[in-house]
């Protein structure tokens, strides 16, 4: 229910609502986006060399989706951390090894402990009984 009942507001209220508001401010930015573009005719949008940065970003993301519904978050998160970290981000082994193995942990004490959500997983914790 997104609507108040007697003793207020039922569970989809805040979503529904929050979301409403969400979808008019994108809407409001594309069109600003898009009168701002039609003003700056016959100027590249952007250049090859400034699209460069966001493939960079964005091929490993894919890839880190994919990896989540294969190998589930866990282990996706420990590749796609210590693969960032490594490639991009130029830290040593040992840095990257100790983020990308604490990162899971704490993925998996917050949310499957303390808030009770499983995460998505995959056949290494079905080995390991989760």
């Amino acid at each position: 229910g997104y609507t108040w009942a007697e003793d207020g507001p039922k569970a989809g209220y805040f979503p529904f609502y929050i979301g409403c508001i969400l979808v008019v401010c994108g809407a409001y930015v594309a069109l600003q986006t898009i009168w701002r573009w039609k003003k700056l005719d016959g100027i590249t949008f952007v250049t090859r060399d400034r699209l460069k940065p966001v493939f960079l970003m964005l091929l490993p993301t894919i890839a880190f989706v994919i990896l989540v519904g294969w190998l589930g978050i866990y282990v996706a998160a420990f590749i796609y951390v210590g693969g960032f970290m490594l490639w991009q981000g130029k830290y040593g082994w040992l840095p990257a090894l100790l983020v990308s193995a604490g990162l899971p942990l704490v993925l998996f004490l917050v949310f499957e402990k303390w808030f009770l959500v499983p995460l998505p997983k995959g056949p290494i914790e079905a080995l390991l009984g989760y």
